[in-house]
């Protein structure tokens, strides 16, 4: 499918804007087959799991190794859990993004949220029920 959109973007290049091609690198079984897709990719998003079985040890290291196997201008992003993530463009040199994870005062359980509303067909008041709120 990627060298059909690849094809029509060097055919349409000047009258429609090129379709962008995004990879995810998320299987670690599947790494070889991965990678040889990145070549072609606009944005690739990375997994911390794919991202050590690939042997790396954390989100910037992953996207400068990734950042050697993207066309230049290619965006790369990984997560790495409570880490935060990390993120660059392929082809400039020092590019690497580091964003940190952002840890929410409350996090709402959003099935049971749904559950409560459609028994009460009313929004659960959650300072006064705590256990929507973890």
């Amino acid at each position: 499918m990627i060298d059909h959109v690849v094809e029509y973007n060097k055919e349409n290049t000047g009258i429609h804007s090129p379709i962008a091609i995004s990879v995810e690198l998320e299987d670690p079984t599947k790494t070889r087959r991965l990678l040889s897709l990145l070549p072609h990719a606009d944005l690739v998003v990375v997994s911390q799991d794919f991202a050590t079985s690939y042997g790396r040890d954390s989100a910037t290291s992953a996207v400068k190794a990734i950042k050697l196997h993207t066309k230049p201008g290619a965006q790369i992003v990984c997560a790495w859990g409570s880490c935060g993530a990390a993120s660059g463009t392929a082809g400039v040199i020092g590019d690497v993004i580091i964003t940190p994870a952002f840890a929410p005062d409350c996090v709402v359980d959003t099935r049971r949220w749904r559950y409560f509303y459609r028994r009460t067909n009313s929004r659960p008041n959650t300072s006064s029920k705590p256990s929507l709120c973890c």
